[in-house]
């Protein structure tokens, strides 16, 4: 039973109930320590707040992304979206407003339908000019009907080209997404990697990049999405050893490649488009393991799927499938290649789109 209120104690001091001498004012002192508490942490929140929004007005983002990689065969530049890392440079050379070769449709609708194909540099169309990729082969076919909008980056894997039609491909309000695999879109492609680990340790503050596109999930990686944060930690970053790049080339884990389909089928549904996996023909059997698993993956999702890379091992005499890529090459398509692959095109939008 608590103690009644004493007065005119030891001292003429009067205490409360529990025994604690009350602050000025009739407030217990742990009261008056909690909202000094309150108030202290209230004033490091609007100072962050303010530091943050200072740091978004004078001193803009892109400035640690400028850095332009004339590699691959093309123009790149660092992005901001660090699943990302890289992004074709828009107006560069001869890639259009958005980046990539051919037209640059408007993100507004146009009255027709239109199909996004997403994938890397065998969508693309690396080795052959615009008009031959099959694309581009497939649009002259299909009259004004269609809009086939190529959004395939040379050295993407999966994983970034999910994060792509993201922050960019939806843009374009589709009808029908077309993701073409290939046999290396389980690993950033070592080539690629590889170029752009030899130009980011070229610069002073190399450490930062290494942190920056390797940390998505720690929480290091989240308080990088801070530009504040990030500004600090670009000019105290030094320079880093060739360990911490080993992070920036990856592989994409069974239970990732599940979640990403699940996202892609969860997205389609969201904004209202089709999607159809194309397995792409390859000329060689070392990404067997890989095709075989992205295979497994769309069926336990029940996604749809077309293996032309079955097809033509099935049907295509032996000694005919090496004309279908470029010389020693184990997955760039030549023109005959991109003929076959115009004509799927075709077949699958007239199945799912019939006139």
């Amino acid at each position: 039973m608590e103690e009644p209120t004493k007065t005119g104690g030891e001292n003429g001091v009067t205490e409360t109930g529990d025994g604690e001498p009350p602050a000025p004012g009739g407030r217990p002192k742990k009261a008056r320590l909690r909202t000094r508490v309150l108030a202290v942490l209230g004033s490091v929140l609007l100072s962050l707040v303010l530091l943050e929004a200072g740091v978004r007005i004078f001193l803009p983002d892109p400035m640690f992304h400028v850095i332009d990689i004339n590699a691959f065969g093309a123009h790149y530049r660092l992005s901001a979206n660090p699943r990302l890392i890289y992004v074709p440079t828009p107006g560069a050379g001869d890639q259009n407003s958005y980046g990539h070769r051919g037209p640059a449709f408007p993100f507004a609708r146009t009255g027709r339908k239109r199909v996004i194909f997403m994938g890397d540099s065998v969508v693309e169309g690396y080795g052959l000019p615009v008009a031959d990729r099959f694309t581009d082969l497939a649009a002259q076919r299909l009259g004004d009907k269609w809009e086939c909008v190529n959004l395939g980056v040379r050295g993407y894997d999966f994983s970034q080209e999910v994060e792509y039609l993201k922050a960019l491909g939806l843009k374009f309000a589709p009808d029908a997404v077309f993701w073409c695999i290939t046999g290396n879109d389980l690993a950033l492609w070592p080539g690629e990697a590889e170029k752009l680990v030899e130009i980011l340790k070229s610069r002073k503050h190399n450490e930062f990049y290494a942190d920056y596109y390797s940390l998505k999930g720690s929480l290091t990686g989240l308080l990088l999405k801070s530009r504040f944060y990030r500004t600090v930690r670009y000019f105290l970053a030094g320079r880093a050893g060739a360990d911490r790049y080993q992070k920036i080339q990856y592989r994409t884990t069974p239970g990732e490649l599940t979640g990403m389909v699940n996202e892609v089928k969860k997205l389609a549904a969201r904004n209202n488009f089709k999607v159809v996996f194309i397995m792409l023909p390859v000329n060689t059997r070392e990404y067997a393991s890989d095709m075989a698993l992205f295979r497994k993956t769309l069926s336990a999702a029940s996604v749809p799927y077309l293996d032309v890379d079955a097809y033509v091992r099935a049907n295509v005499p032996a000694e005919k499938q090496a004309d279908l890529f470029l010389p020693n090459d184990p997955c760039h398509l030549s023109l005959a290649g991109h003929r076959l692959m115009s004509d799927v095109i075709l077949a699958i939008l007239s199945k799912i789109y019939p006139v």
